[in-house]
């Protein structure tokens, strides 16, 4: 791929617990590094909380120097060491392993890192002051155009997930921390993605291609207690103690297709929520419905706009039951089902800008013209929170286009895959459109006389935004708040906030 000007811009999307009340901001410690052995310039970043045992990682390169810092949960420093590395990097950086996602067991703190080549598991030894590898999985073993596809936790263990275009197949690594031993077995993905009742009833052109949505970028969460932060794709990734859930978008805007794997019985299953008949001719036109899924718990939520509709659409995936619908206009029943100010941060002439909209058919305009995501996460037991927008890059005719070039470039250039990895952190605050939506969580209905305030609109609005660069800014959750590390070239070294 070639460009003369490539724009790294990811969206951050920060759920608050709180359905009305955003937490106040406020400074909490200061990480510091030694100027003559690290150089501000180039820093990455990388934070993260260990659960088990209590405690954060905090981690900043510089060259081929990683220092790795233990902190107690007051972030007060325990240990320390410096590793010396020559094929790892935290962010990308050309014919270098790139960090891919840490992971804790009751046995210390890991971390993986892809390449073309191989997978690498290190565990970070503070007591010896080392780096230990303890797997290096080389790809395409088995078959030549494996690509690494995604890692995640699994009953205590470790899923190093794998894929072949050409043999229709993801392959499964599980990891035993116990041994090191490692369980291969195959998933023969379907021939033909949709029952035969739908290819009666609409052809074969809504058939899924998988080998095209691995190649998108992949986005990965808990199917309970989802991550805080997602950029909408149009593969994401959910995961239990027994399977995974492939959700993938169908072919002309029609709905979504969830592909299940058994990782206990290796069983392979599909199914199909259509929501759009497709019509020839209206592509881009004003009544184009453009749908948008995500998974919570049990539920697949899919909603469905154009300039003047709103739907929202659920369904239970585990019975592959249809369960409510709700409609509205761009009138006043919008309200009835959208419970926020409709809202954007960002205009292609002034970044800092906010913009509240009144006029509900220019909002969902706007929004059916960026990338778009939905993001649901369950507030205690009684409601179901639904966060919605788009990202618009400024002076971006194609949006969606260029978000994906942009990963696609980092793939051909790093030599990296296209896999689960995201930034954390967004540094183009353009055109950032969101509202939020909440239902009762037992029978689904709207809630009532609901006014959401999420931390997202907090975080937004936050001027501290400004100072973030993409690959020197860390971000994590800890006991129910948001921690987020700013690099401050001057000081060399990074203050960290609560949200």
């Amino acid at each position: 791929m070639k460009t003369s000007k490539i724009i790294i811009s990811t969206i951050l999307l920060i759920i608050s617990s709180q359905i009305v009340y955003c937490q106040e901001t406020y400074y909490i410690s200061f990480l510091g590094f030694d100027k003559a052995v690290f150089s501000g310039g180039d820093a990455k970043a990388n934070g993260y909380y260990n659960s088990l045992a209590d405690n954060v990682i905090y981690e900043v390169q510089s060259g081929n120097k990683i220092s790795r810092q233990l902190l107690d949960s007051n972030f007060i420093v325990q240990k320390n060491y410096i590793a010396e590395t020559k094929n790892l990097s935290l962010r990308p950086v050309k014919k270098k392993s790139i960090f891919f996602k840490e992971f804790s067991t009751n046995l210390g703190n890991y971390e993986t890192y892809i390449s073309k080549k191989n997978i690498e598991i290190i565990k970070l030894n503070f007591e010896k002051g080392i780096d230990e590898k303890i797997i290096d999985l080389p790809l395409k073993k088995y078959y030549e155009d494996e690509e690494a596809l995604s890692i995640l936790p699994y009953n205590n263990n470790l899923l190093l997930l794998t894929y072949t275009s050409q043999y229709r197949k993801i392959l499964c690594y599980e990891l035993f921390f116990s041994d090191l031993k490692i369980n291969y077995r195959e998933f023969s993905l379907p021939k033909m993605p949709l029952t035969e009742k739908e290819i009666a009833e609409r052809g074969e052109y809504l058939a899924v291609n998988y080998s095209r949505k691995f190649e998108s970028p992949l986005y990965v969460s808990p199917l309970k207690n989802p991550d805080h932060y997602q950029v909408h794709t149009e593969t994401q990734l959910f995961y239990d103690n027994e399977k995974l859930f492939f959700l993938f978008s169908m072919p002309y805007k029609a709905g979504y297709h969830l592909l299940e794997l058994n990782i206990k019985t290796n069983d392979v299953s599909f199914s199909n929520y259509i929501v759009n008949k497709y019509k020839g001719g209206i592509s881009g036109s004003n009544t184009e419905m453009l749908p948008v899924a995500t998974l919570c718990d049990s539920l697949l939520i899919v909603q469905n706009s154009d300039y003047n509709n709103l739907e929202y659409h659920f369904y239970n995936f585990f019975t592959k039951s249809f369960l409510q619908k709700y409609s509205a206009k761009a009138d006043s029943s919008f309200y009835n089902i959208v419970h926020s100010k409709l809202k954007q941060a960002g205009t292609n002439k002034d970044r800092n800008k906010e913009i509240s909209f009144n006029n509900i058919k220019k909002f969902l305009k706007e929004k059916n013209q960026g990338l778009l995501f939905l993001k649901a996460y369950k507030q205690s037991n009684d409601s179901l929170i639904v966060i919605f927008g788009s990202y618009l890059e400024a002076g971006e005719d194609n949006p969606s286009s260029r978000a994906y070039n942009t990963l696609g470039f980092l793939s051909s250039v790093f030599s990296i895959p296209v896999i689960q990895w995201l930034p954390t952190v967004y540094s183009d605050r353009h055109n950032f459109l969101f509202a939020s939506s909440a239902f009762d969580a037992h029978n689904l209905t709207p809630l009532k006389n609901a006014q959401l305030n999420t931390t997202i609109d907090r975080f937004v609005s936050d001027k501290k935004m400004d100072d973030l660069e993409w690959p020197s800014s860390f971000l994590f959750e800890m006991k129910g708040k948001i921690f987020m590390g700013i690099f401050n070239k001057k000081e060399n070294g990074y203050k960290v906030y609560v949200y």
